[in-house]
């Protein structure tokens, strides 16, 4: 992985890990609300040299969301 990718391994879906997990803590959003979150979210991240801290927490997330049914 580059140092600048975001680590999903897959689109983001309504079946993703990370979007069940968000709709599991209650979000109300579609797939395309969330994407265009996480990559603003990323945009900070990079602005404010903490791009590898955002990949760790994204990475709790994608994995929170695997536990989900």
């Amino acid at each position: 992985m580059q140092h600048n990718q975001i680590p999903i391994e897959e689109p983001l879906n309504e079946s993703s890990p990370s979007i069940r997990f968000m709709k599991f803590l209650g979000y109300k959003s579609n797939s395309g609300g969330i994407c265009f979150g996480i990559a603003n979210m990323a945009m900070q991240a990079i602005l404010v040299d903490e791009f590898s801290i955002f990949n760790k927490r994204l990475q709790k997330i994608e994995r929170a969301g695997t536990l989900i049914e």
